[in-house]
């Protein structure tokens, strides 16, 4: 049954002649004719209340949680008059009523309004549905067929409510913060038209305010779909944790699921933020602006059931047309939520904190890779037993429409020593040095004495012992020279007389088999087959040679510390007579004297220090002990290309070799 708020009569026992209450409120200038707030102070509970009018008794209805609206008779005297609310402890308002009237005909009243309704009906359309312009003209078809006085009524309504009106129609900034107000004011616009166009069985106001809220509920949706899927984003907001040089070795009493941090030195933390769209169940609890947004949006499809018995009855008896009914806004079940960068607006709604009784923040702040750079200090590092304070790092993240915080384990370690370096070496030939930097680095304000580094097997430093003066450093060379093909790893251990706790970095490295290993079997000596005499150009005299020589055979075998070379070769020497003028002409043969000679020798060897292809050897010609090198490369096909050279000489040959 439709509840109505046009006047009733009562009889005189149901309302006093007289103003009553104990305070009465002062409700302003309203007009005849004129939709009218009341706002009684606290929640409203029900959706209707009675009210009187003087002494007629009325019908208010509830647009908010702390809002009723009424119509303001169009027949009533001018003059003072009061309301009073029995259920709201008789809650009275006085109001100096002026009669509505109008500066000009009804056609030109109405002309304008209908251009600007026109114009937001188009701006506020969604893309398959315009309402308010379906409304319109339909309105607009019923304004000219109307007589002449049931003309001057419409717009006197409309210009009665003029304010309301304008409210719809005009337009503010488009800020997020705007365009949630723009979108509770149209609710609420939405929510008073609806009462009465609802509920006034008078079809000249009830279309006029039909017509008003048709176009509340558009813009309103039109604001709910803006706000909801372009402004309005739930955000995660997370610290991914980086591992300082502190948590690289596993030792006793490491803070695990929370984040370590040196006294006095800042540190970067990477942060990962995640948006997604408002879904229904946020509804449950919202926070900042969302809260407005979720009571503006229950607001809203609270009168749409009241709209649309509005829009019928209008297209029944008004229109006759067929104006679509309007569906309720609702938000999906889920969204995805998408990885967005840090960025100097979103650091600005970050906020932090620490807990705990013995530390400071010092630092907090972006860094040009987007980071948080945070920095903590331990107040009294001498009152502390331990070699920690632990605490917690409170994050909190807070904009218009979000809010959250999340709490992180912190562990602060007093100033000592920093190791800095990656020793990790990878892999390693066996036979070959691999060097890696170390830093050590004193951040304390105190000598710190080294006595000694420890290394596992493999390892090795170029110093290990001396003192590092406060905030001085000491660059150490580590070296991996492996001696087995196996995995080396332990723990490098800096002893020292102040920090027993980020004195230790993990050491790692695998050894490989050397590719030159094993034995090979010379098959060319300096580019010709074995066995084949080879002339040097300066061993030749009057075009026949001096010298000759041959590589019979020649083979090496290479192990993890020993070399074994094994060759024979013999060579040819010619001897000449000349006359008296030395003549090609007149040399004849003398005679050959052939030479031969063997080796089979294993000695000991080193690789180079700074490469890994060559080898230093000794070993022992003709009686004479030669300083030897030997230097190695792979071919394409799988054969060793070997150069030995005799280091006091230069004299070097090349062999071609097969692994045998």
């Amino acid at each position: 049954m439709p509840l109505c708020i046009i006047l009733q009569g009562c009889e005189p026992s149901e309302g006093p002649d007289e103003p009553f209450g104990e305070e009465i409120h002062l409700g302003g200038e309203v007009s005849t004719s004129q939709l009218t707030i009341i706002e009684p102070g606290g929640s409203l509970l029900q959706e209707q209340y009675t009210i009187f009018l003087d002494d007629v008794q009325l019908l208010a209805h509830r647009i908010s949680d702390n809002q009723l609206a009424f119509l303001m008779p169009a027949d009533l005297t001018p003059g003072d008059h009061f309301v009073k609310i029995p259920a709201l402890d008789n809650y009275t308002l006085h109001y100096s009523v002026v009669q509505t009237v109008l500066p000009q005909g009804a056609q030109d009243i109405m002309a304008p309004f209908f251009e600007q309704y026109g114009a937001a009906a188009s701006a506020t359309a969604m893309p398959t549905e315009n309402h308010a312009q379906a409304y319109l003209d339909g309105f607009m078809e019923a304004f000219e067929s109307l007589s002449p006085a049931d003309r001057q009524t419409m717009a006197t309504y409309y210009h009665a409510n003029k304010g309301l009106f304008d409210s719809v129609l005009l337009d503010a900034g488009a800020e997020k913060t705007a365009i949630l107000v723009k979108y509770t004011v149209a609710v609420l616009a939405m929510g008073a038209s609806v009462v009465i166009a609802w509920s006034d069985p008078e079809p000249i106001s009830k279309s006029v305010f039909t017509l008003a809220a048709v176009l509340t509920f558009q813009k309103a949706k039109s604001l709910y779909h803006k706000f909801a899927d372009q402004e309005v984003k739930a955000m995660d907001v997370r610290l991914e944790t980086i591992r300082s040089e502190f948590e690289k070795a596993n030792r006793a009493e490491k803070l695990e699921g929370g984040l370590e941090f040196s006294d006095g030195k800042a540190r970067e933390v990477s942060i990962g933020l995640s948006f997604r769209k408002p879904i229904a169940s946020d509804a449950t609890a919202p926070t900042g602006g969302l809260a407005e947004f979720f009571a503006s949006t229950s607001l809203f499809n609270g009168g749409i059931d009241k709209l649309n018995a509005a829009i019928e009855f209008v297209n029944q008896n008004l229109f006759l047309s067929d104006i679509p009914l309007i569906e309720k806004n609702a938000l999906p079940e889920q969204s995805a939520a998408l990885e967005v960068a840090m960025t100097h607006d979103l650091f600005a709604n970050i906020s932090i904190s620490v807990s705990g009784s013995n530390l400071t923040l010092e630092t907090f702040d972006l860094t040009d890779g987007m980071n948080l750079n945070i920095g903590l200090k331990i107040n009294s590092p001498m009152e502390t037993e331990e070699s920690y304070v632990d605490g917690s790092l409170n994050l909190g993240y807070s904009d218009a429409f979000n809010g959250g915080s999340t709490s992180i384990p912190i562990r602060v370690n007093k100033a000592g020593l920093l190791l800095e370096g990656d020793l990790n070496f990878g892999e390693a030939a066996l036979g070959e040095t691999l060097n890696r930097t170390l830093t050590l680095v004193n951040t304390s304000e105190r000598d710190i004495i080294v006595s000694g580094i420890g290394l596992p097997e493999g390892f090795s430093a170029d110093w290990s012992q001396g003192t590092l003066p406060p905030l001085g450093s000491q660059s150490v060379t580590i070296s991996f020279t492996p001696e087995q093909a196996r995995e080396y790893q332990g723990e490098l251990v800096v002893v020292n007389d102040v920090d027993d706790r980020n004195n230790i970095l993990p050491v790692i490295g695998t050894g490989t088999a050397n590719p030159y290993f094993g034995t090979w079997k010379a098959i060319r000596f300096h580019g010709q087959p074995m066995n084949t005499y080879i002339v040097d150009a300066a061993d030749i005299t009057c075009g026949t040679p001096d010298f000759e020589y041959a590589m019979e055979h020649f083979t090496i075998t290479l192990e993890e510390t020993l070399m074994a070379v094994v060759y024979a070769d013999h060579s040819r020497t010619y001897m000449y007579n000349y006359d008296s003028e030395g003549s090609c002409a007149t040399r004849t043969l003398e005679d050959t004297v052939p030479y031969s000679y063997s080796l089979d020798q294993s000695v000991p060897y080193d690789f180079d220090a700074s490469n890994a292809d060559k080898i230093h050897f000794e070993m022992t010609v003709d009686g004479e002990l030669l300083s030897m090198t030997m230097d190695f490369a792979l071919l394409g096909n799988g054969n060793l290309y070997m150069v030995m050279t005799n280091v006091e000489d230069g004299e070097s040959h090349g062999f071609e070799l097969q692994r045998m």
